[in-house]
């Protein structure tokens, strides 16, 4: 024996229902992925927060290096005119 489906007569109301839960399905999901991309920004804005520190705690290291460089260089430049002026070669 075959079951008897119930057939609902599809009304122009009915239709627009469907379309207006679609559209509402949509808008939700559309605010769910606003929120998330909010939150994506949120983060990206603190790691470039977090990247101009670095920037500026690497500037400071170079500077420091090249200071420590120059003394160096420097140091050792008179310690070898020293030198080559006790051994005679520079005067």
């Amino acid at each position: 024996m075959a079951k008897k489906q119930s057939k609902k007569a599809v009304t122009l109301e009915s239709v627009a229902g469907m379309v207006q839960r679609g559209f509402d399905e949509v808008h939700t999901s559309f605010d769910i992925m606003e929120n998330r991309f909010e939150g994506v920004e949120k983060r990206f804005d603190n790691v470039d927060k977090r990247l101009d520190g670095v920037d500026e705690r690497l500037r400071t290291v170079e500077a420091k290096l090249d200071r420590a460089l120059y003394t160096s260089i420097s140091n050792l430049e008179a310690r070898v005119k020293r030198l080559e002026e006790k051994a005679g070669i520079r005067k």
